[in-house]
């Protein structure tokens, strides 16, 4: 979510003046605030028949997409694996508050492994391959950017429980 610089390795000055603001943000509200700081991260994984269900922690609810990153593909950046081989995807959606459905494209059988955010099929302008646009609502505006500071799901690869 931060911009890189050409090599895509490293920050430019504004993406690690963002990156400060995140930190100032979970130190305060860690630190000073005495509420512990849980990123927006998957809490369970589930088949809901022909679907898989992702229910997420939400730190500022709900979720959404930013659409203002660019679309990774037409998966946003999630990738079902059966087995190790990947399934193409019919879709994928936000469903309520916390929760996003990834639905493949024909049945999905034998172990499932559900990715997030580690496969990306183009490198986004200014960024890395490794991105994706699900984001919560925070309303944080850094001081020093003036830039919105929302959080972004956390990388995950997690099995996915036979149904």
């Amino acid at each position: 979510q931060y911009d890189y610089a050409p090599d895509h390795v490293h920050l430019t000055a504004k993406g690690y003046a963002r990156l400060g603001e995140k930190y100032g943000q979970v130190i305060f509200q860690h630190v000073l605030r005495g509420r512990p700081f849980h990123p927006l991260e998957p809490r369970s994984v589930e088949r809901r028949g022909s679907t898989i269900a992702v229910k997420f922690h939400v730190p500022a609810p709900p979720l959404r997409w930013d659409e203002a990153l660019g679309v990774p593909d037409a998966t946003r950046g999630f990738q079902l694996l059966s087995d190790g081989v990947p399934l193409p995807l019919a879709r994928v959606e936000i469903a309520g508050a916390d929760t996003v459905v990834v639905v493949p494209r024909d049945a999905a059988e034998g172990r499932l492994v559900l990715r997030y955010a580690l496969a990306a099929a183009q490198v986004r302008p200014s960024g890395t391959r490794r991105f994706c646009q699900l984001c919560d609502s925070d309303p944080l505006v850094g001081a020093d950017t003036g830039t919105a500071q929302p959080n972004y799901a956390v990388c995950f690869e997690l099995p996915v429980p036979a149904a």
